[in-house]
């Protein structure tokens, strides 16, 4: 989707610093904190936690220059982290893949069949990925809409993205909204452009 809403949990930043030092012994904490995103003293509390644990060894190099790394251990701990990240991630895609099925079950009530997406986000690859992948599904997307002139003659899941002009060069039954930050704008949009209002459907309503 375009608003981001899945936010990174304590284990996953603790998965990322420890990825951070895998790929580079040679950070600050100050560039830890960034590439991770977290304060400087969530950093150093981390680092004085995986080191009591025996997750990663400290090299001084000088009084002020400590280079970091993971031990057999702390590479095993990362890999533990990042599955768990995995499986909640896949838990929340596969909520999302259940709602379009019941959204797109909606749409074949409806009589729909060849419909249009407005917004070539996530959401409109997921549903293009559902469809694709689920040849029981009537539904064709003829084309993606987008506003975003950089979107603009690209491809999303074999689909091409045009500008809202293209509803008047394709027979469909209607478009769908795709987009959950900017799906008022979209309407208003529509509806400027002489769209007919029974025709629009909104997967967040």
């Amino acid at each position: 989707m375009e608003k981001t809403y899945f936010m990174p949990t304590s284990k996953y930043k603790k998965y990322l610093l420890l990825e951070v030092i895998s790929k580079n012994d040679n950070l600050t904490q100050r560039d830890i904190a960034a590439l991770v995103g977290i304060s400087l003293s969530m950093v150093h509390q981390y680092l004085n936690d995986y080191e009591e644990d025996g997750y990663i060894n400290k090299e001084y190099i000088s009084k002020r220059v400590v280079k970091y790394s993971l031990t057999n251990k702390g590479i095993e701990y990362m890999r533990v982290l990042n599955i768990g990240y995995l499986s909640e991630a896949q838990s929340l895609y596969n909520k999302a893949k259940e709602d379009i099925y019941i959204f797109l079950g909606r749409m074949i009530d409806k009589g729909y069949k060849d419909i249009i997406l407005y917004g070539a986000g996530e959401v409109a690859e997921i549903i293009l990925q559902t469809i694709n992948s689920d040849k029981t599904i009537p539904l064709n997307v003829i084309s993606l809409i987008d506003d975003d002139i950089n979107k603009q003659g690209a491809v999303l899941v074999n689909t091409n993205i045009n500008s809202i002009d293209y509803i008047n060069e394709v027979k469909h039954d209607c478009v769908m909204i795709s987009s959950y930050t900017n799906h008022d704008i979209i309407m208003n949009k529509l509806l400027g452009y002489g769209y007919p209002y029974d025709k629009v459907e909104y997967f967040f309503k």
